[in-house]
């Protein structure tokens, strides 16, 4: 007797869930100019910068000597979040981090003890904007020594404009340095900014990437009005 022998129906591809998964390789390939990331919180946007590319910019260091040196600029909107990418670069043994002028914290990178290099700053936009307000020349050469710069918490420039005059000043320069640098825009709520980036033609649709948070986890939502209702939640 011949046993039946059935194909087995092609599974689907399973979808990434991870920000890194979800662009791969491709920001090897990335030239000056815009990049947006759509994603829930969650969904490893800063760890994709902190990991594969802050990673790949140091080994590419260390391969050429030095010769191809691609710097990160990472700004945020609040401090707290700054002392978090912080901590979190502490927990994944990146050597050599500290803070430095205008709260700007730098880590160096040795070759065989013999060279040092700053591959990343970490700022709020704030901070940032002061640097531009007391000495613009400065802050604008400081800017073009970098190849990558990433806008964490994209939709400060619009949720924080009705009351910081300075919104559009760091927004501008931004969007001048795409010109010579990699701009990476990361937001879950990014409203219409990435819509009219792209129906301005300064965002092409290959360098958007949108990736929703899995929401299967969660059974249920349960709503309280005021204090006693989430004392019996929380019971």
């Amino acid at each position: 007797a011949v046993p039946e022998v059935t194909e087995e129906e092609p599974q689907p591809a399973e979808e990434p869930r991870w920000m890194s998964d979800l662009i791969g390789d491709e920001f090897k390939q990335w030239e000056p100019g815009l990049v947006a990331i759509e994603a829930m919180t969650g969904t490893g946007k800063t760890a994709f910068v902190l990991g594969p590319m802050l990673k790949w910019c140091v080994d590419e260091c260390h391969r050429t000597d030095g010769m191809r040196f691609k710097r990160i600029l990472y700004l945020c909107n609040r401090a707290p979040l700054r002392e978090e990418i912080l901590d979190a670069l502490n927990k994944a043994g990146v050597p050599s981090t500290y803070v430095y002028r205008y709260d700007v914290v730098t880590l160096m990178v040795w070759e065989n003890d013999a060279h040092e290099f700053s591959m990343m700053k970490v700022s709020t936009y704030q901070r940032y904007e002061e640097f531009l307000a007391k000495d613009p020349a400065r802050a604008r050469r400081e800017i073009r020594l970098f190849s990558y710069i990433v806008c964490d918490e994209a939709q400060y420039f619009f949720t924080d404009a009705s009351f910081n005059e300075n919104t559009t000043l760091s927004y501008n320069t931004i969007m001048a340095a795409r010109h010579h640098a990699t701009v990476i825009a990361m937001t879950a709520t990014p409203e219409n900014m990435f819509a009219a980036w792209m129906r301005k033609g300064m965002l092409a649709k290959n360098r958007y990437y949108y990736l929703p948070k899995k929401m299967s986890h969660i059974r249920k939502a349960l709503i309280y009005s005021n204090d006693l209702e989430r004392e019996k939640l929380l019971n």
